[in-house]
């Protein structure tokens, strides 16, 4: 399936360095988003590498007879925390400790296969309707789900958020995996917190209908710069053709 694809990964105006990672595979119709952390390199190295393991692992899958994506996608993840682990392990000193976020897209046929790690989200904008795709695994969502904080509430406490799973900080990970089917007309976009704690959903869906799509990630991009910048800022907006 052809999908046009706009992609950006901007260091914010807070950071030194960009630790976030993305990917975009055309061919493959494969892409991702981390956001490393970890140290004054950790971080860099953590997101590079598991998006190295993430494309290498799916090139190889997808040229097997007996091919599932949802498996392959996890297997990749659990492959890459492994290896992101390992290199910590490797230099202790500085990069001990360190990991990522990973969310990933993968188009087959008629369907989108999702997989996500940490707080980097996924969204899906069905004009006029904008729905978060993954669910942050992080000590603030956990709180909401059991009706400690409101949403308010977890807007002002942004800044101290604790994700509660990573790629890398522990050889195995748990992995979300599921599937959609594609409509005409259907936005994805991924993207690291720099976007999604910097701009509330509303906004976002403001500006995924009242935008092209050519314009769009620089929309969000910008809104993003505005409020702050206070992190990294990657996105990923993939519009699949039907």
């Amino acid at each position: 399936m052809n999908c046009k694809v706009y992609s950006t990964t901007h260091v914010g105006k807070r950071r030194k360095n960009n630790q976030d990672s993305i990917l975009v595979n055309t061919d493959l119709n494969l892409y991702a988003v981390a956001d490393g952390m970890g140290g004054h390199k950790g971080g860099e190295v953590a997101s590079a590498k598991a998006i190295e393991v993430l494309e290498n692992y799916m090139l190889d899958a997808v040229k097997k007879k007996s091919f599932f994506p949802e498996l392959a996608l996890m297997e990749a993840f659990q492959i890459a925390s492994n290896q992101v682990y390992l290199k910590s392990r490797e230099n202790e000193l500085e990069l001990a400790g360190m990991g990522t976020t990973l969310v990933a897209c993968f188009i087959w046929k008629s369907k989108i296969f999702f997989a996500n790690v940490g707080d980097s989200r996924a969204y899906l904008f069905r004009n006029p309707y904008l729905w978060r795709v993954t669910e942050d695994h992080s000590i603030i969502n956990e709180q909401l789900k059991k009706g400690l904080i409101s949403e308010d509430q977890a807007g002002l406490l942004e800044d101290t958020n604790v994700i509660t799973r990573s790629i890398g900080f522990m050889p195995d990970v748990e992995v979300d995996v599921f599937e959609k089917k594609i409509l005409p007309k259907d936005l994805f976009m991924l993207c690291s917190d720099g976007l999604s704690g910097m701009v509330p959903d509303k906004e976002i869906s403001e500006i995924s209908q009242n935008n092209s799509l050519e314009k769009v990630t620089e929309k969000y991009l910008q809104q993003a710069l505005d409020a702050g910048g206070d992190d990294n800022i990657s996105i990923i907006v993939i519009s699949p053709e039907l």
